[in-house]
């Protein structure tokens, strides 16, 4: 049995957790394999920025800036912090996950507390993680609302990498979702196909505003092996 400081530390720690948890989301989509990526490494440098008009002319900006890597073997790491301008003193918030799809984890460690949660995922369905993300984007592409239209964007160069874009779009009908007329919501994507991955992302809702996700100083190297690990004295928690 916990003593009671011991139950008042993990009440206080899961407290600070939930609080953070608004900064970082999870969606599992059924009847999808997960695949590890592997012998594509690389390390990068990420930034990820929401914007939202309020109807009265009032702009939200939350912004976090971290890094992403991915192993030899697959294993994958995103962290990021919390640009604040907070006068209070308060520390940064930094959260980081750590997805391992040969093992079907995944790891969401609060890097500041050392308390991290441990997911494990079906076989039968895949996992994607992120910052910042529109409650839209947890939902299975099957429940979202709208038919997909995508568009061939060709390519460009980004990073001095040559990159391959498209655009989907959404039209939500009246009704749909309560709306009195027709919307459309977009994602537009670049992906470097050398390595697999997304290199900037553009997201635009007229309910949730902007969300934008870039990569920069990309390289082609393996990442070092304890940025896949635990940290020592980390509490954990099996989460269903």
């Amino acid at each position: 049995m916990l003593k009671h400081s011991q139950s008042v530390a993990i009440l206080a720690l899961s407290v600070a957790w939930c609080a953070a948890l608004g900064q970082a989301s999870m969606s599992v989509e059924n009847n999808k394999p997960d695949k590890p990526i592997t012998g594509l490494p690389f390390t990068a440098d990420q930034r990820i920025r929401t914007v939202q008009h309020l109807a009265n002319g009032i702009t939200i900006t939350k912004q976090m800036t971290g890094h992403i890597y991915r192993s030899s073997t697959g294993l994958e790491r995103s962290e990021a912090t919390l640009v604040t301008t907070d006068n209070a003193g308060k520390p940064p918030v930094t959260l980081a996950w750590i997805v391992d799809r040969t093992q079907h984890t995944v790891i969401c460690l609060h890097v500041q507390s050392k308390f991290a949660t441990v997911t494990h995922i079906p076989l039968n369905r895949t996992v994607t993680v992120g910052f910042l993300d529109f409650p839209q984007f947890l939902r299975p592409e099957s429940l979202q609302p709208g038919k997909p239209e995508t568009t061939d964007l060709g390519r460009r160069a980004y990073e001095g990498l040559e990159v391959a874009g498209k655009r989907v779009t959404r039209t939500t009908n009246s009704d749909q979702a309560g709306n009195d007329a027709p919307y459309q919501s977009t994602r537009e994507q670049w992906v470097y196909p050398q390595l697999n991955l997304m290199v900037d992302e553009i997201e635009r809702d007229p309910v949730d505003g902007e969300r934008v996700v870039e990569l920069t100083n990309i390289r082609t190297v393996e990442p070092d092996p304890d940025l896949f690990k635990i940290p020592e004295g980390t509490q954990m928690m099996d989460q269903p």
